[in-house]
């Protein structure tokens, strides 16, 4: 994810303030997605295979947005020096 993350930002995408609520929110986030997820499993009336498989699907990319958005506020004096590196 790491390197999508800094593909995206080479490009010029970047999550922000957002990215950086995300990243100090991560595991409340991780565990209300396992929750609800798991939640509509158990109030579903019969689940077949189908909506199990759906239903991992879709909480496989909720986790994978989590970690994509996600991002450390940058330290002050590495802004510079991850530029410099880059030649």
């Amino acid at each position: 994810m790491e390197r999508i993350r800094s593909f995206g930002e080479r490009k010029g995408v970047s999550a922000g303030p957002v990215g950086q609520w995300t990243y100090r929110h991560r595991r409340s986030l991780r565990i209300a997605a396992v929750a609800i997820l798991a939640l509509i499993f158990v109030f579903w009336g019969q689940p077949t295979a189908l909506v199990v498989i759906l239903l991992v699907v879709v909480l496989l990319v909720l986790l994978g947005l989590i970690e994509l958005i996600g991002r450390p506020a940058a330290e002050p004096g590495t802004a510079g020096q991850a530029t410099a590196g880059q030649t």
